[in-house]
């Protein structure tokens, strides 16, 4: 035991106090008249004078040895004035001077404990309670026994307090066995705890072993009938029915009637439950009970009308009814009338209203009435079913007027959701506290309604666990509102029902994302759902027209047309459609659904477009006559319109190959629309016309003409890249770049200054002007070095420093070419490579460059995988490697070469070349002293070249070889 009171509250503190001196200052008997004092104010309850007494104790008696005791009191009559701080402090001092005193330690500590309960102080309390116990068992005196027990008591009580079971189980059940130690009244307390425990703890068999081993009947009736209904609630926890069933009936056919009335509700609902092992008819419970509860006769009704809630809450609609019919039988029914009125209304759901409408009158219902909110409740459901939401609305708010509650609110709002008042529902939502998930999803629909989208999307996001098909859909709907597109589309595809799919496509189709948005798409338009169709339809097309199905997205808009020809989208579809219709080059339909566009345009912003592509359809079809025909009606309006189909028309006859009208329709717009957006462009499209055209004469003519009529304008600097590309073009190279200089000096920032600047690399070194042409590069490669890299700059630029230097232009050429080509990585860059190395060996100072190239290009052209299709270029590479190692005095590896190329040229029928090089290994061979190999040599140019030139100066140099 003392193992448990030390890990619970750990070991008492020891005090030390020094004894005390004894001088000629000792105290008289008085501190004892004065402490007699103090217990007989404590005891008979005075107890400010048993403080006042105390006081004095202090004061006049400091050293008496009776202070400890004194000031063990002063605490105690402070708790009972509930002067809690002050009892603390006495208290404490009284311990500090009780030394051994254990009598004095064990009453301080105790009541220590009890005031920092009081101040819920539950740590301070439990160690003040356990050192009480451990005061008590070192010497274990009798006198002292009540103060352990009940520090355990009280310690057991915080615990239980705390809610911490286990360890108030273990306290409890000590006092329990030692009840004797305990009044009535703290046993009973005692052990209602101990049971309470074992429940929460879930320790029931431990329940009802105390429980069979405790003497019920020295208990009062309701401790007694409180822990029968605790052992009815342990034997059901251990699905022993049959037991529980009896626990609960002995409190029934006990004397205490409230107690009865909860054993009476526990029984029948075992009985019910459980039929099957408790044996008993639930409805004879009550009628078994009858006897019982003939002096609380007024209890029938209400437990009869309560069985009846009961079973209409469990679903048990026929015995709700019978158990409707006793209450109503029973003496004091009419107490009950109201309530059974609303139970059968809700029974009979197809005569509700009359129903209510009967009870009103036979209970006389007054808005006094706790249930006439329940009844205009009822009233306003059945009248919500049955869609008259006028009704509705009216009785619906005579409930909340009465009782805000979650089902008054509920019907409230939604009627004046259903009567479009959205903003004045949100009035009756907001602020409150919604408990039902329906309510919560009604607010936000309201939020969504008045354009609160965000708090709309928090009130979703807060019961997103609990969302149906249908509320996922909306939450989906008010993220998409919100513009979180991402979110609406991952909430909308975890739902399956089709405003999903729908929200699902139009999130993704928002997002550009067309296959997704078409995948949506389809999927709503195959279910059964399908209140946005129009939509659903069109923005798949237009999905898939942004995805390239053009046939498909045809299909799909074309059937849109002829379905919803009137629709507030069927013009967006006609355009989309013939769009889509021209990527597959289907130019009829194209032009039938802009000229459909044409006549169900709206404004003429829709009928101008629709003209503009009607005109482009035929353009591209190659039906430039219908084109023309098009914005034939509207080139001669003075608006806007009517210049951009001047313009148009001139574009057109443009493409018929018309200069002469296509200039002349420009120039109408350039010199007689001045102030129009397009005279500028005009103007410019005059020159331009020529310039693709390749007459470059009247493209400078008009170009200078632009430039005078418009000093400004935003083409100008077009214009000089176009007259400069003008003069190149017919060989005016000094003119041309003059105008590049201008148009650099002027325009710095153009566009066209890149270009400019790579053409006059071209034209300075087509004049020769390496130096210049350098410069430009170099400027290029600094300023756009993107740009550059991408066109070969860089490498021009090494070029022209070649040519600076007096390298052939042709060297220079190949050096480019073989790069273009791959170098030695490419088949292509190993043929231009071998023709780079025959011009770099004709010149002495680049031989050796020749020779390192030649056998790299070498090795990769005799590779098996290679040298079928490179035997050709390889013989040659093999003659230049072979050259460079005889001269260089290497004839071993010049043989070597030697004799490779001429495998592949006489493999290739280029005995020329096969001729020499055999002499080349002949020579290397007998230079290097390998006359067999020598001999050899010249015997197989010799068999195959027999007395040709090469043959007879082989045989020359080996006839004095011995034999």
């Amino acid at each position: 035991m003392t193992a448990l009171f030390r890990k619970a509250g750990g070991s008492i503190k020891k005090v030390f106090v020094c004894s005390i001196l004894f001088t000629s200052g000792f105290v008289f008997a008085n501190d004892a008249k004065v402490y007699s004092d103090i217990k007989s104010a404590y005891y008979s309850g005075a107890f400010p004078a048993a403080v006042e007494y105390a006081f004095t104790m202090e004061q006049e008696y400091p050293r008496s040895l009776l202070l400890g005791k004194a000031l063990s009191f002063k605490g105690r009559s402070y708790f009972k004035l509930a002067r809690y701080e002050d009892a603390a402090r006495e208290l404490t001092k009284s311990c500090e001077l009780a030394s051994g005193d254990e009598s004095v330690l064990c009453a301080s500590l105790y009541w220590l404990g009890k005031t920092y309960c009081a101040r819920q102080e539950d740590s301070l309390a439990l160690k003040a309670f356990y050192d009480s116990c451990e005061a008590y068992l070192l010497r274990r005196p009798d006198s002292l026994k009540s103060y352990y027990y009940l520090s355990l008591m009280n310690a057991g009580m915080v615990y239980y307090r705390q809610q911490k079971f286990s360890e108030a189980r273990k306290l409890l059940e000590v006092c329990v066995v030692n009840g004797n130690c305990f009044s009535t009244e703290d046993f009973n307390s005692v052990i209602l705890m101990l049971f309470d425990s074992y429940l929460n703890e879930g320790n029931n068999r431990r329940l009802i072993e105390v429980y069979k081993n405790t003497d019920v009947k020295k208990l009062d009736d309701v401790t007694g009938a409180s822990l029968a209904l605790d052992a009815g609630s342990a034997y059901e926890n251990m699905r022993q029915y049959k037991d529980a069933y009896n626990e609960y009936v002995k409190v029934l056919n006990g004397s205490d009637s409230v107690m009865a009335s909860l054993a009476l509700q526990k029984a029948y609902n075992v009985a019910s439950l459980h039929k099957k092992e408790v044996g008993e008819d639930p409805g004879a419970v009550l009628e078994n009970a009858k006897g019982n509860l003939r002096e609380y006769d007024f209890l029938l009704a209400e437990f009869w009308t309560r069985f009846a809630t009961d079973a209409y809450d469990s679903g048990d609609y026929a015995k709700c009814r019978m158990y409707l019919d006793n209450a109503e039988t029973a003496d004091t029914a009419e107490m009950y009338t109201e309530l059974i009125g609303l139970y059968r209304a809700r029974l009979d759901s197809k005569n509700t209203v009359s129903i209510l409408n009967d009870y009103m009158v036979k209970s006389s219902l007054s808005e006094d009435s706790e249930y006439y909110s329940s009844y205009r409740l009822l009233y306003a459901r059945s009248f919500a079913l049955e869609g008259k939401w006028d009704e509705a609305l009216y009785n619906s708010s005579e409930a909340y007027r009465k009782s805000v509650n979650q089902a008054s609110m509920y019907l409230y709002a939604l009627s004046l959701y259903k009567k479009g008042e959205y903003e004045k529902a949100v009035n009756i939502l907001s602020g409150k506290k919604l408990e039902s998930h329906e309510l919560n999803m009604l607010y936000a629909q309201l939020l969504a309604k008045t354009g609160r989208t965000q708090e709309a999307a928090a009130v979703y996001k807060a019961n997103k666990d609990s969302l149906n098909q249908e509320q996922t859909a909306d939450y989906a709907k008010v993220l998409f509102l919100e513009g979180a597109l991402a979110s609406s589309f991952n909430t909308a595809v975890s739902s399956s029902a089709p405003d999903a799919f729908y929200m699902a496509a139009l999130s993704a189709f928002n997002r550009r994302d067309w296959k997704t948005s078409e995948q949506y798409f389809a999927k709503y338009l195959s279910s059964k759902k399908k209140g946005r169709e129009a939509y659903a339809l069109f923005y798949s097309g237009y999905a898939q027209y942004k995805m390239g199905q053009s046939l498909t997205a045809f299909n799909g808009l074309n059937s849109f047309v002829q379905k919803y020809p009137s629709h507030s989208l069927t013009w967006n579809a006609c355009i989309v459609g013939a769009r889509a219709a021209l990527q597959n080059t289907n130019y009829s339909g194209a032009a039938v659904l802009a000229q459909k566009a044409v006549s169900v345009s709206i404004g003429s912003e829709q009928k101008e477009n629709a003209v503009l592509l009607l005109a482009s359809i035929y353009s591209d079809a190659g039906n430039l006559e219908s084109a023309l025909e098009a914005l034939k009606p509207y080139v001669k309006e003075k608006s806007d319109f009517g210049v951009r189909c001047r313009f148009e028309t001139a574009r057109l006859y443009a493409k018929q190959g018309s200069l002469e009208q296509s200039d002349a329709m420009y120039r109408d717009i350039q010199n007689n629309f001045t102030s129009s957006s397009l005279a500028d462009e005009a103007s410019f499209r005059r020159g331009e016309l020529y310039y693709t055209n390749s007459e470059y004469a009247q493209a400078v003519s008009r170009f200078t003409e632009y430039q005078k009529k418009f000093a400004s304008g935003k083409f100008l600097d077009a214009s000089y890249f176009f007259i400069a590309d003008s003069y190149a073009k017919n060989s005016q190279q000094n003119r041309a770049v003059n105008q590049y200089k201008i148009l650099k000096e002027a325009f710095p920032d153009s566009p066209y200054i890149y270009s400019a600047c790579k053409n006059l690399v071209e034209l300075y070194r087509s004049m020769g002007q390496y130096d210049l042409a350098i410069g430009e590069a170099r400027s290029l490669v600094q300023t756009f070095p993107v740009e550059s890299k991408a066109d070969g700059i860089d490498s021009q630029l090494i070029e022209l420093k070649k040519l600076l230097s007096g390298e052939s232009e042709r060297l220079v050429k190949l050096q480019k070419d073989y790069e273009s080509a791959g170098k030695s990585s490419t088949e292509k860059g190993r043929g231009i490579g071998t023709q780079l190395c025959e011009l770099l060996w004709e010149d002495a100072s680049t031989q050796k460059d020749a020779a390192i190239l030649a056998e790299e290009l070498f090795a990769v052209q005799s590779k098996k995988s290679n040298e079928n299709r490179e035997a050709a270029f390889a013989a040659r590479t093999a003659l230049i490697a072979a050259q460079y190692n005889r001269a260089a005095g290497d004839a071993k590896s010049a043989a070597s070469y030697y004799l490779k190329a001429a495998d592949y040229a006489v493999g290739t029928s280029n005995h020329k070349l096969a001729q020499r090089v055999l002499y080349g290994a002949v020579e290397a061979f007998d230079f290097a002293g390998y006359e067999g190999d020598a001999k050899a040599t010249a015997a197989k140019l010799h068999e195959l070249y027999a007395d040709s030139e090469y043959d007879r100066r082989s045989q020359k140099l080996i006839k004095n070889y011995g034999e």
